[in-house]
C-alpha cells in the first residue's frame, strides 16, 4: 500500500492527491443530528448517543459522517462542525484532501478530542460524496483492497455490573451470532484474583479457538496489569488494552517491556503527534485510535503508515453506531496493510438498524467491505430526523 502517506511528507501527499483527483464539489448545507437512544430498553447494555453529519452539495449529492460522542460535550463537537463552514465557503471544490490541509493549520486544536471528532465526521462525509461522484467505494479510492472480508471482534461491555456467568453466557451468545473474538472488561468491579477467575472460566467455556481480548480500562496503578498477567498467561489472551492511561507513555512503555502480552492503546487520542510519541517510545504493539475521533481518514492513514514502518498494528476503536463509522472502519481495515481486528458492538445493531437500511453482519468472525460508491451505507433520513433530539443546520449556498 505505497499510497499511504508518510508522516514526513504529509503535505506533499495531500497536494499530490488534490491535484490528481480534485473534482468540483461545492457544499451547500451542513446538518447535524444527535440521536439519544438511552431510553431504549436493552437487555445487556445501554446505548450511547450518536452524532451524524449530513453534507449536501449544490448538485444534491449527500454525504454522511459520524462523530464520536462525549458525555455532555456533544454540543462542542456540533459547534466545531458548523464552524467548518467558515473555512470552506470560498473553496471552488471541497475534497477530503484540501479540507484536511486547511483544518490542520489550526495546530492548537489538533489534540482536542471534540475537534478531532468533528474533523472525523466532516471528512467522512466528504469521502462519501467523493465516492458517489466518482462512483467508487471508499476502499477503492484509498487503494487496492488487501483483504475482504475483514476480521472483527465483539465488544461485550455493559454499563451494568455482570456476574461471571452472565459475561460467559453473553460471550457464547455472540459466538453463535458469528464472532470469533470477544473483548471483556475483567477488572470491572473485580479485584485481580476475581478478574483472573473470570478469564479462566471464560476460556474454559469458549475453548481455545476464540480470541479473548482484555480491556483493563486504565487502572491508576500500572502494577495491576503486571500482577494480573502471571495469573492469566496460561489462558492466552490476545491483547492487553489500556493497562494504564494512554497519556502516561513512560509507564506504558515500562509495561510493554515487562509484559509478554500485546499492549493496546490510543482510543482516547487524536492527531498524529501523540501516536508518533507512542511509537517513538515503543509503548504498544497495537494502536487503536477511534475511527470517529482520530481526526479523519487521512489522519488515520498517516498513523497507520508511521506504525507500519515500526511493525506496529492498527486496530480501529469504534464505540459508535454500527452504521457510518463502522462501515468506514471496515473500508480502512481492508486497505491498511498492518490492520488488526476491527471493533464491533453487537448490542448497537438493534438501535442502528432503525435508521440505517444497510446491515453488516459477521460471518465466522469477519465482515464484508461494502462495495458501493462512497462509504456504502444507506441512511434513513426520515427515521433519523424523527429520533433526533437535536438538529442543527447551516446553509452555505
Amino acid at each position: 500500500m505505497n499510497d499511504l502517506p508518510d508522516a514526513r511528507s504529509f503535505d506533499d501527499y495531500i497536494a499530490n492527491y488534490e491535484a490528481k483527483q480534485c473534482i468540483p464539489i461545492k457544499v451547500a448545507s451542513i446538518h447535524t443530528y444527535i440521536i439519544n437512544p438511552a431510553a431504549e430498553v436493552n437487555s445487556w447494555s445501554s446505548v450511547k448517543s450518536f452524532l451524524f453529519v449530513k453534507l449536501t452539495t449544490v448538485d444534491n449529492i449527500v454525504g454522511w459522517g459520524e462523530a464520536f460522542t462525549f458525555s455532555n460535550e456533544d454540543i462542542i463537537t456540533v459547534n466545531y462542525i458548523h464552524n467548518f463552514s467558515k473555512i470552506i465557503t470560498n473553496l471552488d471544490s471541497v475534497t477530503p484532501w484540501n479540507f484536511h490541509k486547511l483544518i490542520s493549520r489550526d495546530k492548537d486544536r489538533l489534540s482536542d478530542m471534540s475537534h478531532g471528532a468533528a474533523r472525523s465526521a466532516f471528512e467522512m462525509a466528504l469521502w462519501d460524496i467523493y465516492g458517489k461522484v466518482t462512483k467508487t467505494s471508499l476502499s477503492n479510492i484509498l487503494g487496492t483492497s488487501l483483504r475482504s472480508p475483514v476480521s472483527v471482534y465483539a465488544n461485550i461491555w455493559s454499563n451494568v455490573s455482570r456476574s461471571n456467568k452472565e459475561v460467559i453466557d453473553k460471550a457464547n451468545f455472540v459466538i453463535k451470532e458469528g464472532y470469533r473474538a470477544i473483548k471483556i472488561y475483567p477488572l470491572q468491579n473485580r479485584n485481580i484474583h476475581q478478574a483472573a477467575k473470570l478469564i479462566g472460566d471464560l476460556r474454559d467455556s469458549v475453548g481455545d479457538d476464540v480470541s479473548i481480548l482484555l480491556d483493563l480500562a486504565c487502572p491508576d496503578d500500572y502494577n495491576v496489569a503486571i500482577k494480573l498477567e502471571p495469573l492469566i498467561s496460561s489462558y492466552n489472551p490476545y491483547w492487553y488494552e489500556e493497562p494504564i492511561d494512554g497519556n502516561n507513555i513512560k509507564q506504558l512503555s515500562i509495561i510493554r517491556n515487562q509484559s509478554n502480552f500485546n499492549i493496546v492503546t490510543g482510543e482516547s487520542h487524536c492527531g498524529i503527534d501523540h501516536f508518533q510519541t507512542l511509537l517513538k517510545a515503543k509503548a504498544a504493539q497495537i494502536l487503536n485510535p477511534d475511527i470517529a475521533a482520530v481526526g479523519g481518514i487521512i489522519e488515520m492513514l498517516a498513523i497507520a503508515k508511521a506504525a507500519f514502518e515500526l511493525d506496529v498494528k492498527i486496530s480501529p476503536h469504534c464505540w459508535n453506531s454500527m452504521t457510518v463509522s463502522a462501515a468506514v472502519m471496515i473500508h480502512l481495515c481492508a486497505v491498511i496493510p498492518n490492520s488488526d481486528m476491527a471493533e464491533i458492538f453487537p448490542d448497537y445493531f438493534i438501535s442502528s438498524h432503525q435508521y440505517c437500511h444497510t446491515q453488516i453482519k459477521p460471518i465466522n468472525g469477519k465482515m464484508e467491505v461494502l462495495d458501493e460508491p462512497g462509504i456504502g451505507v444507506s441512511m434513513n433520513l426520515e427515521a433519523i430526523t424523527k429520533q433526533a433530539h437535536s438538529i442543527r443546520s447551516t446553509i452555505l449556498i
